[in-house]
């Protein structure tokens, strides 16, 4: 399995351990999550970087976009709180 070509945006294509849907390594082969059910499973352990990094790949499932989009919205909520005590 291939990385995902990121969009314009980005300069580089992720590989590896750095890759946001990086699965673990199988016979010495990177391995990424590509179904839907399995990237929502890792988005909501996302950090609010690693959700902005995921967001560059394309082409994404319009799902998956979704839920990184909302994780961001609840970390950025859960950050504003820990602020205002």
């Amino acid at each position: 399995m291939q990385a995902q070509q990121p969009n314009s945006s980005t300069a580089e294509v992720i590989t590896g351990k750095a890759h946001p849907f990086y699965a673990g390594s199988y016979g010495g082969h990177d391995c990424y999550a590509q179904t839907v059910p399995d990237r929502l499973e890792m988005v909501s352990r996302f950090d609010h970087a690693t959700c902005q990094q995921a967001l560059q790949l394309s082409p994404m499932q319009k799902s998956v976009v979704t839920a990184l989009e909302r994780r961001i919205r609840q970390l950025e909520r859960e950050a504003k709180r820990t602020d205002e005590k």
